[in-house]
Order: C-alpha cells, then sequence, then structure tokens
C-alpha cells in the first residue's frame, strides 16, 4: 500500500491467473521473512486498489516495523483481557495509537471502528521470538 504503483499485474507468482489492476510491487517480489505471513503479498486487493486510486475513500497505509507492531499487540493483550491480536490484525494497532493521540491532542471525539480477522494464539511462539520472550 505504501511503495506499489496501480497497475495490472499477476495475482499469483506462477503467472497462471488473469492479471488484475490493483497497486502492486511486481509479481517477482520477494516478502523479507515476517511472521504476518497473511501481509507478504506483492499486491493489494483489486476493490481496495480501485478505492485507493479514486481519493478520499480509502487512506494510504503505513509501514511499522515487527517489532513494534508486537509490542503493541501486546499492550492490546493487556489491556483487553489476555485476547492476543493475529499478527496481521496487530499492525493496525499502532496506527490506531497515532489516529488516538492526534485525537487528543486536537479535542477531537474521534470513533475508531477495526475488524480483527483471528486471534494470536498459534502465533504466541514468533510474538516471544520477536520480542524476546522465552517460550514455555
Amino acid at each position: 500500500m505504501t511503495k506499489g504503483v496501480y497497475k495490472y499485474d499477476d495475482p499469483d507468482t506462477g503467472r497462471v491467473l488473469p492479471q488484475l489492476k490493483m497497486y502492486t510491487i511486481g509479481a517477482d517480489f520477494v516478502p523479507p521473512p515476517i511472521y504476518a505471513g497473511g501481509l507478504r503479498y506483492h499486491a493489494v486487493a483489486p476493490t481496495l486498489s480501485y478505492l485507493m486510486s479514486k481519493g478520499g475513500y480509502v487512506e494510504g497505509g503505513r509501514d511499522y516495523d515487527q517489532e513494534t507492531v508486537f509490542r503493541m499487540a501486546q499492550v492490546f493483550a493487556q489491556v483487553e483481557g489476555g485476547y492476543v491480536p493475529a499478527p496481521e490484525t496487530a499492525h493496525v494497532l499502532p496506527v490506531i495509537k497515532e489516529i488516538a493521540e492526534e485525537a487528543r491532542r486536537t479535542g477531537e471525539r474521534k470513533v475508531i471502528l477495526i475488524s480483527f480477522s483471528g486471534h494470536g494464539l498459534l502465533d504466541l511462539g514468533n510474538y516471544a521470538d520477536v520480542l524476546g520472550f522465552e517460550k514455555a
């Protein structure tokens, strides 16, 4: 979302499926080895890409490193009674923090709605690796 170009590209690395118009950094992109496997795709979904291209419907993406994201997930789990977000979902947490801090500074009242895609219970080992915790 932060570096792609809106164009037709292959949605799969095997170049079998028909090309789709989307924000993409290229089907040949090799993602870094992060734990949020669902975020290792080279493009943005075509419908979301279309809304981004029209301006005003969807705000562009923001980049955060994996440790920052996982630390925010740790805080979220502590505040929300142990609910651990999936790594993909956790990437929205720094954005929420920025929006909330800006609203606090300006005095603006905001409602922040997010959709959680899943829990991170199967990712606890990954969280431990990144945050430097000992595995049980």
